[in-house]
């Protein structure tokens, strides 16, 4: 079984089957402006298989999520032959995963607005930079392959910073299409800058730490609400240990770039829904060092207990899968590098609830606390 060191926190069977079918929906997220010659990924289904199967699939398409009868894996429509070569039995289930998303639009045409979009998240950062100039400080890091801005949010106390002061860093929308991961991060970057100086444990959290925040590390995808970011799943785009010349595409490699000039001494890429905390390595099923490995376990269950998320290896979660952002971090910097799935709801029937998001929330006040 491929899942050997995952826990179970929270056995709700309603709370589980929520999660179960929004992961389904909002993998399916389709782009607000699609692009004329973008490609066409297809959702397939297929039974549960030997790890060597499921190694072979990782390699070559997205493994998005396990499912109750095994796992769901997205496939450019024009490979779908190489799919079947490996499993045979593969089903379909949806030939264009955008379709869901234009069905919903004509079902509820105004459900973008509850939203943030791209150019919305860049001006309240600025906001956030020039109201609260004196614990906050934006950054342009780059630009991507569009030469839209990367930009990243530094907090932290106006106390005198010691050398040896923390420095964390915390990201979402690697995947455009989990949007409400922007909406989770950018709450949580507002509710710290507004109780600064007078709740006294974010004032305490932000004067012994740096913490750093990209709340879009794919604009592309995010732009255009898809998965892929300038066609390719940027969540496996990062070089690791086994390709360390990896070429990757703008928004990661600036982001690479950007981590060289910091010590980050730990890390959290949220994503969506699987409702789990995952440490490295993804790339191998082999763990992290004996000396990593407790720490990654400390903060990791605080975290899981803090949701009622699951917790375990990537590698035993997923499948081996070469390229993520956990793995880059961890090998380069020695960083205590998370992959944060939250829950959540479907895109249209509004954001997640605010108990649901108290729980992410404090997962983060921990994160940051633990360093």
């Amino acid at each position: 079984m491929v899942c050997t060191r995952l826990s179970r926190v929270d056995k709700n069977p309603l709370g589980a089957l929520m999660k179960h079918a929004f992961f389904i929906f909002i993998l399916m997220f389709p782009a607000l402006s699609f692009p004329a010659n973008a490609p066409i990924y297809s959702s397939y289904s297929i039974g549960n298989p030997g790890l060597d199967t499921l190694r072979k699939l990782n390699e070559k398409f997205d493994v998005a999520r396990r499912t109750a009868n095994g796992y769901e894996v997205i496939v450019p429509e024009d490979r779908a032959g190489e799919l079947l070569k490996i499993v045979p039995l593969a089903q379909l289930v949806e030939k264009d995963i955008n379709d869901v998303f234009r069905r919903l639009d004509i079902a509820n045409p105004g459900w973008r607005n509850e939203y943030r979009s791209f150019d919305s998240v860049q001006k309240e950062l600025k906001q956030i930079s020039q109201s609260h100039a004196d614990i906050a400080l934006l950054e342009n890091y780059g630009v991507d392959e569009q030469s839209r801005q990367l930009l990243v949010l530094r907090l932290t106390g106006k106390q005198p910073l010691r050398a040896d002061v923390p420095e964390l860093m915390i990201t979402s929308a690697t995947h455009g299409d989990e949007i409400h991961t922007v909406e989770m991060l950018m709450e949580f970057i507002q509710g710290l800058v507004q109780g600064y100086g007078t709740d006294s444990r974010i004032t305490k959290m932000l004067d012994e730490h740096v913490v750093y925040f990209i709340p879009v590390v794919c604009p592309d995808g995010y732009v255009h609400y898809t998965r892929a970011c300038e066609g390719l799943d940027p969540n496996r785009d990062y070089p690791y240990p086994g390709s360390p010349s990896h070429n990757s595409i703008a928004a990661i490699k600036n982001e690479t770039l950007w981590f060289a000039k910091h010590k980050i001494a730990g890390s959290l890429d949220i994503h969506e829904n699987l409702s789990t905390v995952m440490y490295p390595w993804a790339y191998t099923s082999s763990g992290p060092s004996q000396d990593d490995l407790p720490r990654f376990k400390e903060i990791g269950k605080v975290m899981a207990e803090d949701t009622g998320y699951n917790f375990g290896q990537i590698a035993d979660v997923f499948g081996i899968a070469r390229g993520s952002s956990a793995d880059y971090w961890y090998w380069k910097g020695k960083t205590l590098a998370f992959g944060f799935e939250i829950g959540g709801r479907f895109p249209g029937q509004g954001k997640p609830s605010r108990e649901l998001d108290r729980g992410n929330e404090e997962a983060l006040r921990h994160f940051i606390e633990y360093f």
